[in-house]
């Protein structure tokens, strides 16, 4: 391959990857407050709160619910700062600097492994509520 055609296939690469993580973000984003909502609901119609034995997992379920939901809106802020850095940083960039180029690389890297480490936390927040939850509900179903 050309350079033309990596430098192209690369863009692509990018794009698609760009776009298939926010979709997850989006959709962890709908999953976390569909979650909380459907849980309530459940939790209202079906279980009586006043005689429901192990009350914490409840509690423990519907926080890492929220918590889920608030990450994800954290994540989406701290990636748009980070965009909008590293724009600002690549419009100051000094043409074949090799410093700016790996300063470049490494800011984009720390971005990178932060987001993704937040996303992380958003799974296992995700699962762990929705977990609690199921116990919560086997135990006091009527």
């Amino acid at each position: 391959m050309k350079d033309t055609q990596i430098e192209e296939y690369r863009r692509i690469l990018a794009k698609e990857f760009s776009d298939k993580d926010m979709e997850i973000e989006t959709t962890t984003g709908y999953i976390s407050i569909a979650a909380l909502g459907f849980f309530i609901t459940i939790n209202d119609k079906f279980i009586s709160l006043e005689t429901a034995t192990c009350k914490w997992a409840l509690i423990v379920s519907l926080c890492l619910l929220a918590i889920s939901f608030i990450l994800v809106l954290v994540r989406k802020y701290k990636a748009k700062h980070d965009d909008l850095s590293l724009m600002d940083f690549i419009d100051d960039m000094k043409e074949n600097s090799e410093d700016d180029d790996t300063t470049l690389y490494y800011k984009w890297a720390k971005s990178h492994k932060q987001l993704k480490n937040i996303l992380t936390v958003i799974f296992l927040c995700l699962t762990a509520g929705i977990v609690f939850q199921v116990i919560f509900f086997v135990l006091n179903i009527n």
